[in-house]
């Protein structure tokens, strides 16, 4: 189970320098760690991972939020030292989104692919992340501006 919060900035607000008070998304995630194992060498191995993730993003252009739920398998390159893993995730998965504006972009769909780019390390059950998730509806639709979401996670395995 984790948590994570960060920034989905739109154009307009880079365009305008605008800086924010606080993150305006946050990502709660359900999954499964290690599904499968891969070892490369003695130092690295490969593990994928299964997530259920539920995101909230902050839309004050129309004072409301958007919800979006995804599925994202994610493939880890892991090397330990000490009590440390430290690790590299690459994933790409499916999101589905309450609506197809958020601020000023256009996302031309309610159905996205989510690519996901996470560093992070692990010690005994807790995990901390640093990742960049990029959704786009990958040109299923005529318009197609797409959002990237960087966000700073903590997560716990049970």
């Amino acid at each position: 189970m984790g948590l994570a919060w960060g920034e989905a900035a739109s154009r307009w607000e880079l365009d305008r320098g605008i800086n924010k008070l606080h993150p305006d998304s946050w990502r709660f995630t359900l999954g499964k760690p290690q599904l499968y194992q891969w070892p490369l060498t003695d130092e690295w191995r490969i593990e994928l991972d299964l997530e259920a993730n539920l995101y909230h993003w902050d839309d004050p252009f129309r004072d409301r939020s958007i919800s979006v739920i995804s599925a994202v398998p994610l493939f880890k390159a892991i090397t330990s030292s000490e009590d440390l893993d430290y690790y590299l995730g690459l994933g790409i998965g499916v999101a589905a989104m309450d609506s197809d504006i958020w601020m000023d972009r256009q996302l031309g769909s309610h159905l996205q692919f989510e690519d996901r780019v996470e560093l992070g390390l692990r010690y005994y059950r807790h995990q901390f992340s640093l990742g960049l998730s990029h959704f786009s509806n990958a040109d299923i639709a005529d318009i197609n501006h797409g959002v990237n979401v960087y966000q700073i996670g903590y997560s716990y395995f049970f």
